[in-house]
């Protein structure tokens, strides 16, 4: 799991390349049979800690989870 920004493309391309350095480096990888997914915590905008989390980061979060597996042969 990684936290971009959400709504930002490049943020999100930037968090999806560091996770692939970091899958590289392990004997880990990614598991194309699975989709990533995503969660968008205090999504309801009303929520006091969403409210604090944009007032002091400036954007909302968005936390992406990759599907790894083993290596094959590992």
């Amino acid at each position: 799991m990684a936290v971009s920004i959400d709504e930002d493309d490049e943020s999100i391309q930037k968090v999806h390349d560091k996770i692939d350095q970091w899958v590289a480096t392990t004997n880990f990888e990614v598991d194309n049979t699975r989709s990533f997914m995503f969660n968008m915590p205090y999504l309801d905008e009303a929520n006091e800690y969403q409210q604090d989390i944009v007032k002091g980061l400036g954007y909302r979060q968005m936390q992406r989870y990759v599907p790894i597996k083993l290596k094959e042969g590992q």
